[in-house]
């Protein structure tokens, strides 16, 4: 029993450590894939009487990281742990971005009768 009682603080603190990092990780996933979204919405609405592949490729256009950077950097300063967020948020937009694209490149092939 006192072996479970003197070995508790630190697998207690192992296990919030996990959670945190558990945590960060689904909210970036949640940021990034809302960027995404946002980004796709943007394009459908603003690309109104375009050919539909057009639309379609403006909406899977992949977004600018540069801005997204700059901005953690300076958000840092008075939110600490804003970067570790907003990174892996970058990374889940570009791989959302490398699927997607590959997934309408396919899908417009298969439709225009060259593909398969």
């Amino acid at each position: 029993m006192w072996r479970l009682v003197t070995n508790a603080p630190p697998v207690l603190g192992y296990l919030s450590g996990i959670a945190a990092v558990l945590t960060a990780a689904w909210t970036s996933l949640m940021l990034g894939l809302a960027a995404f979204a946002a980004q796709m919405l943007a394009a459908l609405v603003l690309t109104r009487g375009l050919a539909f592949a057009d639309r379609v490729h403006l909406g899977l256009a992949q977004q600018n990281g540069i801005t997204a950077v700059s901005l953690a950097l300076a958000f840092e300063r008075d939110f600490p742990g804003f970067v570790a967020i907003v990174a892996p948020a970058i990374v889940t937009v570009n791989l959302v971005h490398v699927a997607a694209n590959r997934l309408s490149d396919a899908w417009q092939l298969r439709r225009s009768g060259y593909g398969y």
